[in-house]
């Protein structure tokens, strides 16, 4: 009796172990199919850049917004960095003269949607629909192309994926954020982003009030800590397998207007919005003013 009550208990040991190492292993896995331990293309979105590479990309979602746009272009200026906008459509049609200004001032300008939906669930001609109106309106404003793409909200599934995917965007996500869309104080915003930041780090900032108030502190700290501050195109040629995107930097036409542009290169009616068109001339690149840090580009 006693001895058969032993041998229970070892089975049962054994067991728990075995079930233990199986769980471990099972955990290993989902971690490297999240691609935790990579700071490569997964699925092609760029989680973070090299971290053996003391840089960090600036994006800013949602706007342009003029009243803090114009402010944030100063004060990113004043301190010679350069970051990605990922402008909404709609937004752009408004105030094409500031994503002009955004690219000759040596930022990069990529895809946030038309009209700013949650794109998870939508049927993919939607998306597209969504993504190729948005690349519409800023080439119409600028004479450039977009080839960087960030879901609003970050909510994506795989159909936003694929959509984004058949455009030939590379999709952009983050890995340090203050959730800056709502107020708080910018001493908050700007502790958040300084202690989360890491080499090959993604921040996410909004066109807040707030935001605009700690952005001085936030590139002045970091600055301090030997950061460079690269554009997410730059970021990507400089992965451990190097991922090259043509950057906008530099590429609008600074007296370019929308009313200039022949109507006839608009197709609305008789083409789908799923391609990019590709028969107005491309529009030579402004020079780089003189007091930006103007990278190697891939």
């Amino acid at each position: 009796m006693g001895r058969g009550i032993r041998w229970m208990g070892y089975a049962f040991l054994v067991g728990v172990g075995a079930a233990g190492l199986l769980g471990v292993q099972r955990a290993y896995a989902r971690l490297d199919s999240k691609g935790v331990k990579t700071y490569a293309l997964r699925d092609d979105i760029l989680i973070h850049g090299n971290v053996n590479l003391k840089e960090i990309a600036l994006t800013f979602d949602d706007g342009p917004r003029p009243e803090i746009a114009r402010e944030m272009l100063n004060i990113l200026g004043r301190h010679r960095v350069r970051s990605t906008f990922f402008v909404v459509g709609s937004m752009v049609e408004q105030h094409p003269k500031l994503v002009r200004r955004m690219m000759n001032e040596g930022h990069e300008v990529a895809n946030h949607s038309f009209s700013h939906p949650r794109l998870h669930g939508m049927d993919e001609e939607a998306i597209r629909v969504e993504l190729a109106r948005c690349d519409r309106a800023i080439f119409d404003a600028t004479g450039a192309r977009t080839n960087l793409f960030r879901p609003p909200g970050m909510r994506y599934d795989d159909t936003v994926l694929r959509a984004a995917q058949s455009l030939g965007y590379v999709t952009v996500h983050w890995n340090v954020a203050a959730q800056d869309f709502r107020s708080q104080p910018a001493s908050e915003i700007a502790r958040k982003v300084l202690e989360a930041v890491k080499p090959g780090s993604v921040v996410l900032l909004h066109g807040h009030p707030d935001t605009l108030a700690a952005l001085p502190t936030i590139l002045e700290r970091l600055q301090e800590k030997g950061y460079r501050f690269v554009t997410v195109s730059q970021m990507l040629g400089r992965l451990e397998r190097p991922v090259y995107v043509k950057t906008n930097a530099y590429g609008a036409i600074p007296e370019a207007t929308p009313e200039k542009k022949p109507v006839t290169r608009v197709a609305r009616t008789t083409r789908k919005a799923t391609t990019r068109s590709t028969d107005a001339k491309e529009p030579a690149i402004a020079a780089p003013p003189a007091a930006v840090d103007i990278p190697s580009w891939n």
